[in-house]
């Protein structure tokens, strides 16, 4: 038995526990040791199929190196934006980092915002008695679709990043004898991603607030990961005309409600053999309308739902709040098919190394409040259409 094969059986064994009926009913602390499990062996899998390959991508290698992991422990966006504010730069370990990075000492590096900032109590540092705070509680962000649907993350400091992409292949045929072997036509369509696009937020803070906790950066740190997150996800999907919701021509509205049936349907008929080879390797994106019908749907004489169906059998099913509202008797879905031994089907570049941040003490003055901007730059390209499929659902 290959690894690859060991590792797909234990992916099975996991994902039949996680979509069984009894999991629910598990501890908490069981049912996270099961989906720790599960992530494990999947990042196994997938790298073992990556080496099997021989495609490595192109994200940057620095970004695991134990080097880098042991600057982001001393590093704190706090520090950052004090610095900011003060009109200096970070000093320690925070500016330490962004000079590995080369990055300047008004941004935020990528590497800072992908870390959970979280931390389980902060400490009161003024007079007194020390305070304990059970945790910063930040707005409620999903979880990334982008990454769900396979895109993969680049983040060049700046310039216009190309991605070839041949779009046709020979054909192999076997001969017996001097026939001539007709030729194919080569193909190379290019993507280029450059920073085109602004993604920029604002929010402002009371002066106290950023007194009163010398660690009060974690908080906003991690809302600005999560909104950050939030908007490449919102234009990865929706953006006109490249969205995976809104590339390609509109799916038709269907003319009768969807059954347990068409559902299943719309996993089974994305394995193709190139770019799913499996239904694991199949994942769809709902709007919270669609999963609810999904809900509803059974077959005579079955307890087994279409949205447990599908998930006990693919690779996931999701949804998002970015998928456009129930309207017109459809709400849209995107299939993924995620393929790691043929590489990325989209690419998202991320520039100039994070969100750049501006502070404005003049505006809010009055209200006793600092005014934070992020900024950041971005683009995303889908590569190969045929690993994503757009369908539209009907609930009644």
């Amino acid at each position: 038995m290959t690894e690859i094969q060991r590792l797909q059986i234990r992916l099975a064994e996991l994902r039949k526990q996680i979509n069984g009926r009894e999991f629910d009913n598990l501890a908490a602390e069981k049912r996270e040791e099961i989906r720790a499990d599960f992530e494990k062996a999947e990042e196994a899998y997938l790298a073992e199929l990556k080496r099997e390959a021989g495609w490595t991508g192109r994200a940057d290698d620095d970004g695991e190196s134990a080097e880098l992991r042991a600057m982001l422990e001393h590093a704190h966006v706090g520090a950052i934006l004090a610095a900011v504010r003060a009109g200096q730069e970070a000093d320690g370990g925070t500016r330490e980092l962004q000079s590995h990075l080369g990055v300047s000492a008004d941004v935020v590096p990528w590497a800072m915002l992908r870390r959970s900032e979280r931390r389980a109590a902060a400490t009161f540092t003024g007079g007194g008695d020390p305070a304990m705070v059970g945790g910063y509680t930040t707005p409620a962000y999903p979880d990334s679709i982008a990454a769900y649907c396979g895109f993969q993350i680049e983040t060049p400091d700046a310039g216009v990043q190309q991605w070839p992409t041949v779009t046709s292949k020979p054909t192999i045929t076997r001969q017996t004898d001097s026939t001539t072997v007709a030729e194919t036509n080569g193909t190379i369509a290019v993507s280029e991603l450059s920073p085109r696009n602004r993604y920029q937020a604002a929010f402002s803070v009371r002066q106290q607030d950023l007194l009163v906790f010398d660690q009060a950066g974690m908080a906003l740190s991690e809302t600005l990961r999560m909104a950050t997150r939030d908007s490449i996800d919102a234009d990865a999907l929706n953006r006109t005309d490249v969205g995976l919701l809104q590339f390609g021509v509109d799916p038709a509205a269907p003319g009768a409600e969807t059954t347990f049936a068409q559902y299943v349907s719309a996993m089974y008929g994305a394995v193709d053999g190139v770019y799913a080879v499996e239904a694991g390797q199949v994942r769809m994106v709902v709007g919270a309308t669609i999963l609810a019908h999904m809900g509803g749907q059974y077959v005579t004489g079955s307890d087994m739902s279409a949205a447990e169906k599908f998930m006990q059998l693919s690779g996931g099913l999701r949804v998002s709040n970015h998928v456009p509202a129930y309207g017109a008797n459809a709400q849209q879905a995107v299939v993924c098919k995620i393929n790691p031994a043929i590489g990325p089907n989209a690419v998202m570049a991320l520039f100039n190394g994070g969100p750049r941040i501006i502070v404005d003490e003049v505006t809010k003055a009055d209200e006793g409040e600092v005014k934070y901007t992020a900024q950041f730059f971005g683009d995303f390209a889908v590569l190969r259409s045929d690993g994503y499929i757009r369908h539209a659902f009907r609930n009644s």
